[in-house]
């Protein structure tokens, strides 16, 4: 699989976009395809489950774009996080 650097995909991925794109447009349609990607992996389909999670990436990459942050910004965020829970000894559990 080929190596796509985050400022080539964010420009591509907006060529998608039009004046009517907007970030609740964007967030609902990001709700709705987390649930697909739940639906393939529940139907065992683990290339259908990848296939939806590369979708997930174009609505967070335009979402993150209308903010002016970067994918690189995101994960550094999300990083704090992670190591801020192993260090209190968190992980992900059932609720």
């Amino acid at each position: 699989m080929k190596k796509v650097k985050s400022r080539l995909y964010k420009e591509i991925s907006g060529q998608f976009e039009n004046e009517h794109t907007t970030i609740g447009l964007l967030c609902e349609k990001l709700i709705k395809k987390a649930n697909s990607v739940e639906s393939a992996y529940k139907e065992g389909n683990p290339d259908k489950t990848i296939d939806k999670l590369s979708d997930i990436i174009w609505y967070v990459t335009r979402i993150s774009a209308k903010h002016n942050v970067s994918i690189e910004e995101l994960m550094a965020r999300n990083l704090i996080k992670l190591e801020s829970m192993l260090l209190n000894g968190k992980k992900l559990t059932r609720e």
